[in-house]
């Protein structure tokens, strides 16, 4: 059975954590094939993961003013032309003054549009560029009544890209980007992730330490499953996911200190880097992590894995609902959020073996299959619903 459902949505106290798709931080580096592009791509993933699990009612919808505040990002500059936009590869000049031209005849039709800002060049490349995983990655599949885990080489984030454009009430013209995201990605979110935290992926964005940071949070939940709290690794790979390209080991060594120093002072982690010496080396360059005991503590005996899963059968099944009403009522026009007062109408007037297919949905994606339990569960989800004046008493079953 679940848990009080409405005890397990977000919080204040959580309103800055998110889960992230493991495949991201085991194969950060890869994302450096985007060059200068890799930082926005980056903070968009980890947007796309925050927005699913914070605002299932806006999911799917990206406002750049609201992207900026969220990720830390100058609103000139994500507007800001990018020098080589990826839409325009491979393309003439005269091909491309063709396409400009057209898009100052028709500057409101999206028909028309250019994806040649930073933001939307960004948003380009995870719609129609595939990553490659140098580590196979892991997800899962949707199989009948169960969710198969499968191998992955690549991914492509986005399978829809849009743009909307909305007028304000003093009649001007507001860009708005429709997307949606690939299942592997979204059924990582619920299966196969990291807990990280938005406010320090973004102040260590800058000093070039967010790889560096996912690498150490993606390290202490496999040292809790070790029942240990320290483990050596790889100076090189340490310097690496530092962006410390100094020759001197000495001045390496104090450079990558200086790192945990800033990640220590910066966010949650509480990290000590020892030294050690290997073997018969007559210097300490052998790289010890040492997490606190209350770090691991916290991890092994923080929210059972029954409150977890319920919080996130929860979101699964906000979006589920959400998804369908978007579906049957926007239509076209999928820039819109959602009031929770008209979704509780469509649920109370919609069929219920339509609204069971979503409940089970839900279950699978977050169980991986129907546990017996559903049943009774689902047909306490649809006694509160009956009677519901709220969503959220809806919600509560």
């Amino acid at each position: 059975m679940l848990p009080n459902s409405d005890k397990y949505l977000p919080s204040t106290e959580t309103e800055n954590l998110f889960r992230l798709d493991k495949n991201v931080a085991h194969n950060i580096r890869d994302f450096r094939a985007f060059d200068e592009d890799k930082q926005i791509i980056k903070a968009l993933i980890s947007f796309f993961a925050f927005n699913l699990q914070h605002d299932l009612f806006g999911y799917g919808k990206l406002d750049p003013s609201e992207f900026a505040k969220l990720m830390g990002y100058s609103p000139n500059y994500l507007r800001s032309k990018h020098p080589n936009p990826a839409c325009l590869k491979d393309m003439s000049k005269k091909e491309i003054e063709k396409i400009y031209k057209s898009q100052e005849n028709y500057p409101d039709h999206k028909e028309y549009r250019i994806f040649d800002s930073v933001l939307e060049n960004a948003l380009y490349i995870l719609r129609y560029n595939r990553v490659r995983y140098t580590s196979k990655g892991t997800t899962f599949q949707l199989n009948g009544e169960n969710l198969t885990k499968i191998s992955l080489d690549e991914v492509q984030f986005l399978t829809e890209l849009s743009i909307v454009f909305k007028t304000t009430q003093s009649g001007q013209t507001k860009v708005i980007y429709t997307y949606k995201l690939a299942d592997s990605f979204i059924n990582n979110i619920s299966n196969y992730y990291l807990k990280s935290n938005k406010n320090s992926l973004k102040m260590l964005r800058k000093p070039g330490l967010d790889e560096l940071y996912l690498y150490l949070k993606n390290l202490i939940t496999t040292f809790a499953l070790q029942d240990t709290h320290r483990g050596f690794s790889s100076f090189k790979l340490l310097c690496d996911l530092a962006y410390i390209n100094i020759e001197n080991p000495p001045d390496r060594k104090k450079k990558l200190s200086q790192a945990f120093q800033k990640i220590n002072e910066k966010t949650e982690l509480d990290v000590c880097l020892n030294w050690h010496k290997d073997g018969s080396s007559k210097y300490a360059y052998t790289p010890e992590i040492e997490y606190s005991h209350e770090q691991i503590s916290e991890i092994k005996n923080g929210s059972s894995i029954r409150e977890e899963r319920a919080t996130i059968f929860m979101q699964n099944l906000r979006y589920e609902l959400t998804q369908a009403y978007r579906r049957d009522v926007f239509v076209n026009d999928l820039g819109q959020s959602i009031e929770p007062e008209l979704l509780l109408k469509w649920m109370q007037d919609k069929n219920h073996n339509e609204l069971s297919i979503y409940f089970d949905l839900a279950v699978i994606k977050t169980y991986k299959k129907l546990p017996d339990w559903h049943w009774k569960t689902k047909g306490n989800f649809f006694n509160s619903l009956k009677v519901a004046k709220t969503l959220s008493a809806a919600l509560q079953f």
